[in-house]
């Protein structure tokens, strides 16, 4: 059973050309380890894996741009699994427990009924997202039926039939437990896709693993990231006083006042972390203007 309200509030955060959901703490995306972990698909199969990634970047790209907000078929249900494993406080879930290596770990989960609100439900728990409310990297503790294949570190383009679109995981390193810093400039589409992974395939793989360090702690992020994601990126899709707490046990009110607690602390935490971020940039920088209003806009 498919979740729209959950499906849509995803899709709203989707952008098509990094290939990747923007959250309040940074990107992150669908990979091809989650495809052979959650389908059972193995990444070495270049035709199944990229075929599955392509058609539903594509889908959610269509999605974000057009009025449907949404992904059809069993694209959902791929989708859907991807937010359980690791969005598991926003939405209910019912969890059969481990299952046999021999099985897509997908078959872990059953949907239960949407909360309460529907869609603006879940884009208020999405605003209200925090880093420690997510599980970057959820299959750690199952390596031995899905291990990890580092093809799905693999950075450049996929291709589908006449379908083609960036993958680029250097954008959401703390999935693969590395540090995340700022991301190269999305690479321009090369003439000739299936001749690039057939030959750059392995040092591509080789390279973003020497450049990119092992987190020391989950979630680990360069002293200069959040305030280049800040400049470049719009974390938040609702206005402040329609944010609630991102807990599915909370009772999500239609909106909340500018007089209430959870407001009150939002603004606080935020007031905090953009003064943090003020002291990690270049004085008179374009990002420190950016971040000095913004400072200035709490104090007040």
């Amino acid at each position: 059973m498919a979740d729209a309200g959950l499906i849509s509030a995803f899709v709203e955060r989707w952008h098509r050309e990094t290939s990747s959901f923007h959250l309040p703490f940074g990107e992150m995306s669908i990979t091809l380890d989650d495809v052979a972990t959650l389908l059972h698909i193995s990444p070495h199969d270049y035709s199944w894996a990229s075929a599955t990634l392509v058609f539903l970047y594509d889908k959610l790209g269509d999605g974000a741009v057009h009025d449907t907000r949404q992904v059809g078929g069993y694209m959902t249900l791929l989708l859907q699994c991807w937010i359980y494993e690791h969005f598991p406080r926003i939405c209910k879930r019912g969890d059969r427990g481990a299952v046999s290596a021999h099985l897509p770990r997908a078959c872990r989960w059953t949907a239960k009924h949407a909360v309460e609100g529907g869609l603006m439900a879940y884009l208020r728990r999405l605003d209200a997202l925090l880093l420690e409310d997510v599980v970057l990297t959820p299959y750690d503790g199952d390596r031995a039926n899905h291990l990890f294949v580092s093809i799905s570190m693999f950075s450049g383009y996929l291709r589908c039939g006449g379908v083609l679109v960036p993958y680029l995981p250097e954008r959401c390193l703390r999935q693969f437990g590395r540090i995340q810093c700022i991301p190269r400039d999305v690479p321009p589409m090369p003439d000739n896709i299936d001749w690039v992974w057939e030959s750059t395939m392995r040092s591509t793989v080789e390279t973003l693993r020497r450049l990119y360090p092992v987190v020391t702690f989950l979630g680990e992020v360069t002293t200069d990231y959040y305030a280049w994601y800040i400049s470049v990126s719009h974390p938040l899709i609702l206005p402040p006083f329609t944010v609630a707490h991102s807990s599915p046990h909370t009772t999500v009110a239609a909106h909340a006042g500018p007089s209430s607690s959870a407001h009150a602390g939002r603004d606080r935490r935020a007031a905090e972390l953009a003064n943090r971020a003020l002291d990690m940039v270049r004085p008179f920088s374009e990002i420190h203007e950016i971040l000095s209003e913004l400072c200035r806009l709490y104090d007040d």
